[in-house]
């Protein structure tokens, strides 16, 4: 049996129109401006499309970092709240809390953050490496590593067994997740699309018009993603039960 794209992509949204959801967002979109910002900081130091420090300054109305060694120390700090956020997210909807983020979703983050960070380098390096090698291999790697996350946060499972479990999970769904994110990609790219065009609109009359709505947009759809995330996983677990750790 095929899985319920549609049905996935309009709840994982649904999840992330709520109270808890826009909370997400707002963390959400504090961690793009300061990536946003440390990455474009960056540009002080080179060229970024033809454009200097300064006129990259006056392009996107964002203030800019002084050094470059504090650019990079913004842009980890970044990164960080990034993954932060992901674990949130994750806690929020597998626990299907919709009104309110409880205290117990961003507290004991630390035992999360570091198997998690782990999980993502060996998941990044699979996936690079496969694609550097034949581009197919890192699209198999990138479905069958995907739900590593949801395992250590909901099993509380080692950086080993998450990547198992979620090799097993998708075992037999691999072409329907496949399809899923494809048809997840399209219908986001369309709705990314819009901001920036509106954004582009916006910039006309304020110099900081296109980052305030296209982060927006990016920060929903970085919420929508884990929403749906969430949506995928229960209809797998609600398919193949329980999984056990090997070993």
């Amino acid at each position: 049996m095929s899985l319920p794209a549609r049905e996935i992509i309009e709840n994982g949204y649904d999840r992330a129109m709520t109270r808890a959801g826009w909370l997400l967002i707002a963390a959400y979109v504090v961690v793009y401006f300061l990536n946003n910002v440390a990455i474009q900081s960056m540009a002080k130091f080179e060229t970024f499309g033809g454009a200097t420090y300064a006129d990259l300054g006056a392009r996107t109305g964002l203030g800019l970092l002084p050094s470059l060694s504090m650019s990079y120390v913004v842009f980890v700090i970044s990164m960080a709240g990034l993954i932060t956020v992901v674990i949130v997210a994750l806690r929020v909807f597998l626990d299907d809390h919709r009104e309110t983020i409880p205290r117990e979703a961003y507290t004991a983050l630390r035992s999360d953050f570091v198997r998690m960070t782990g999980g993502l380098l060996i998941t990044v390096t699979a996936v690079a490496a496969g694609t550097v090698a034949l581009f197919i291999p890192g699209i198999y790697f990138m479905i069958a590593l995907y739900f590593f996350p949801v395992f250590i946060v909901e099993r509380d499972c080692s950086i080993i067994d998450s990547l198992r479990l979620s090799s097993h999970l998708v075992e037999g769904y691999k072409w329907d997740l496949l399809k899923l994110g494809v048809t997840f990609i399209g219908v986001a790219t369309v709705y990314v699309i819009g901001a920036y065009i509106l954004g582009e609109i916006l910039r006309l009359f304020w110099a900081a018009g296109f980052e305030v709505v296209f982060g927006l947009a990016v920060s929903v759809v970085g919420v929508w993603i884990w929403g749906s995330t969430v949506e995928t996983y229960e209809v797998l677990h609600e398919r193949k039960g329980d999984l056990e750790i090997e070993g």
